[in-house]
């Protein structure tokens, strides 16, 4: 088979021990098995949990203002939560300051809020929305970073994932172009597309696959093991689920989840390269193992030969390894159910007879021994060469490992319902989203699972041998929906943006539909806050202002301590009265101050004053004259004093001699 991937020992389980803490301390304490992760903060949508998902969906934080913005399906709205308060020694409950729905926003027909994302310049938010038709265009909608709206712009069909490329110069939506009433005649299956939105000149452009419609062209896709339905255009039956950009802003990489493909977008021409399968997963040897038996009461995670995994990625993020770069995939897999039509085949295997859930390849072209069953995802994420599209590894079957010894009661469950082995037959614990995050010189990845819930933490510096790092679960297994139930959206913090200088990760739940706001193991990052004078000498009613140089985003409060002195409104000083008093400068964890010496402008009190500079190492008052004697007059007098003292001294003498004669 053309690009079956068989990778062996590129994992390893070695950090997961025998005394690694229960589920249940993990579920008291907030924290994750290793102790690298750890709940600080949760939000709650309050809209009620639901089995169907859609509660609380895609996170994004601005680090400039410190607030998070989180898509709510359910109560169709955008909520804005400020995370300024939020610190690492207690579990904070978080409030909304603002939530904008989709009704405020006054498109007439719009039908669902789907994404958002936050500029990188953190001026603005990006809110895609669909048309209330599923075959009509969708919209994009840019509001200021206080959630005021600024423009609305169509995009595609089903704009489903919204990002800002990291030059802020566009923004992209995946539009789905799904055929939600099925395909039967009298239908539609719109195309799915690409939107490149100008930020600078407001002109989109519509990014499609026609170029590879022809029989050429389809043909080339189907040799490769990109999976097309038969007898259909590329065009049309692509659905875009997920787009990462590269660092220099100049490619997209979109993931194609039904084609089993990866699409390669220049953002320059706005045109699709190539499109690329990511081939199927070859579970009969190796660590490519999997439980697939529901009914047989065991975990049985073992190589077969019956099975291959299409991974149909979702999520997907970017990250560079010495100038290269690497792209990562959450293989969940997913299957067609729309009207009438559904492509899975449910059929009964093994001595237990239990069923398992396979793609009917009857109705698909890409598939190369039709002699194996075709398995939805991939249970696992992967890494791949963005350049030549290879997978250099996978997790293989270490997600269903590490549950299975972690959370053995519970293995293979599902996100509304805890009975064990439920997903074991259909796609195990369906990693959902990936993201990325540099912490103490090493790249971390997080992985959300949907279906038995938490994070996986892999340190993937070394794209070719990723390694188990720790797991995080926040669910309660006390009940089928209880705690924080079904990861659908991460979003990684670095420690210098982050409200408490240390790693976060943020965790959208969307059946619990509760938000986690979790602070990562690693360096803490130290702030730096200088001030461009420590000293400063001046006469009352003078001002003078501070320039201060800061490296983080809070709000900096300026403060003084004896405001009959010094005033100070933002960073311009107002001298009062005479006296000294300290001027500092604050982010709520670190400081600065400068000294103020207010004196008369007679210097009748202290003294002439000299204003120091930055790089005097003397202060002030050590410049300053030590004689402080009292002036009676101007020196340019003397002699006029000195002769009418003598006069008087004669007139004086004159006297006494005059009365001694008169005795």
């Amino acid at each position: 088979m053309k690009k079956t991937k068989i990778l062996t020992g590129l994992l390893t389980l070695s950090m997961i021990s025998s005394t690694t803490m229960t589920a249940l301390n993990a579920q008291d304490n907030r924290t994750s098995f290793n102790n690298t992760m750890h709940e600080i903060a949760n939000y709650n949508t309050n809209a009620g949990a639901d089995g169907d998902g859609g509660v609380a969906e895609i996170v994004k934080y601005n680090k400039y203002n410190q607030t998070m913005y989180l898509v709510s399906g359910k109560t169709q709205s955008v909520h804005i939560v400020n995370l300024n308060n939020v610190n690492s020694n207690s579990n904070t409950t978080l409030e909304a300051t603002k939530t904008v729905t989709l009704e405020s926003i006054g498109i007439n027909d719009a039908g669902d809020i789907t994404s958002v994302d936050v500029s990188p310049d953190g001026k603005e938010i990006a809110i895609a929305i669909q048309h209330k038709d599923y075959d009509k265009n969708g919209y994009i909608a840019r509001f200021n970073a206080n959630g005021q709206l600024i423009s609305i712009h169509e995009a595609g069909i089903q704009p489903d994932m919204i990002t800002y490329s990291p030059d802020g110069s566009l923004i992209l939506t995946a539009n789905e172009g799904e055929p939600r009433q099925g395909y039967e005649a009298g239908t539609v299956d719109p195309k799915g597309s690409i939107t490149a939105l100008d930020t600078n000149t407001n002109q989109s452009y519509d990014i499609d696959f026609t170029a590879f419609d022809s029989a050429e062209s389809r043909a080339a896709l189907v040799a490769d093991n990109v999976i097309i339905k038969k007898d259909t255009a590329p065009s049309v039956d692509f659905e875009p689920e997920y787009i990462t950009i590269s660092n220099d802003s100049l490619t997209a990489y979109v993931t194609l989840q039904e084609a089993n493909s990866i699409a390669t977008i220049d953002l320059t021409t706005k045109q699709v390269t190539r499109v690329d399968s990511l081939g199927f997963k070859d579970y009969s040897s190796g660590n490519n193992k999997v439980d697939l038996y529901k009914k047989d009461d065991a975990i049985n995670i073992t190589n077969t030969d019956e099975f291959l995994g299409i991974y149909m990625p979702d999520g997907i993020s970017s990250y560079e390894v010495d100038g290269k770069t690497y792209l990562l995939t959450a293989n969940e897999g997913d299957s067609r159910e729309w009207g009438d039509y559904i492509n899975e085949v449910e059929e009964k295997y093994g001595e237990s007879e239990s069923k398992i859930v396979t793609l009917n390849t009857d109705d698909y072209d890409g598939f190369d021994d039709l002699s194996k069953k075709y398995l939805f995802g991939g249970r696992s994420f992967s890494i791949i060469d963005a350049s030549t599209m290879t997978m250099v590894s996978d997790s293989n079957g270490e997600f269903e490992e590490i549950t299975a010894k972690l959370l053995p009661e519970y293995f293979n469950c599902s996100n509304d319902d805890i009975s064990f082995e439920d997903r074991s037959g259909k796609k195990g614990p369906e990693p959902e989203d990936i993201k990325t995050m540099i912490i103490d010189g090493k790249v971390m990845a997080f992985i959300g699972l949907e279906r038995i819930g938490g994070v996986m933490k892999y340190d993937v510096s070394d794209p070719t041998n990723p390694t188990y790092v720790d797991y995080l679960n926040l669910r309660d297994f006390s009940d089928d929906i209880s705690g924080s139930v079904s990861p659908e959206g991460l979003c990684t913090v670095s420690a210098k943006d982050s409200p408490t200088n240390k790693p976060m990760l943020i965790i959208a739940n969307e059946v619990s539909g509760d938000v986690n706001v979790v602070e990562v193991a690693g360096e803490t990052y130290q702030h730096s806050l200088t001030l461009d004078k420590t000293e400063i000498a001046l006469k009352p009613g003078e001002n003078q202002t501070l320039n201060v140089t800061y490296d983080g985003y809070k709000t900096l409060t300026f403060s003084s301590d004896n405001n009959n002195v010094v005033s100070i409104n933002n960073n311009v000083i107002t001298a009062i009265n005479p006296g000294v008093a300290t001027i500092t400068v604050s982010d709520g964890q670190i400081q600065a101050t400068c000294k103020v010496t207010v004196t008369n402008p007679d210097n009748s009190q202290t003294g002439t004053q000299t204003p120091s500079t930055p790089d005097q190492n003397v202060s002030s008052q050590e410049k300053q004259p030590t004689n402080t004697a009292v002036k009676t007059g101007d020196e340019s007098n003397l002699g006029l004093y000195t002769a009418v003292s003598f006069l008087a001294i004669g007139l004086i003498i004159e006297l006494v001699r005059r009365r001694q004669k008169s005795h």
